[in-house]
């Protein structure tokens, strides 16, 4: 289990700033494009807590291949998946980790892995 401040430094390589352009996809199915995760959270005045509790998709797309790696809870809205479906469509792959809160304030992934289009939709 891991916090979620601490989760960025811990990912794949093609997930590093300079490596990847950042995102995060709101309730509504926008994307929100920041250098850095965090900057967004701060503008916002958000926790990591508070953006996945509220069904926000954080995602990073890797500037050489496309292919996007995503962090949801169940409580992603069903808008912001379709927007992350947009993505995976266009390369037929994505790395997901699907997390949920433990009691004591930290993140567990309850599933993960890599998913084509079509296994993406049931996830």
């Amino acid at each position: 289990m891991r916090r979620m401040e601490n989760w960025f430094y811990e990912e794949p390589s093609f997930t590093r700033r300079s490596e990847s352009i950042n995102y995060w996809v709101d309730p509504a199915g926008d994307l929100i494009v920041r250098d850095d995760h965090e900057d967004y959270l701060k503008e916002q005045n958000l926790s990591y807590d508070d953006a996945f509790n509220l069904g926000y998709i954080r995602l990073s797309v890797c500037r050489v291949t496309s292919i996007p790696y995503a962090q949801w809870t169940y409580k992603a809205s069903s808008r912001a998946k379709k927007t992350l479906g947009g993505f995976v469509k266009e390369t037929n792959k994505v790395f997901y980790d699907v997390i949920k809160p433990t009691t004591d304030g930290w993140w567990e992934t309850s599933e993960s892995g890599e998913a084509d289009y079509l296994k993406y939709w049931r996830i």
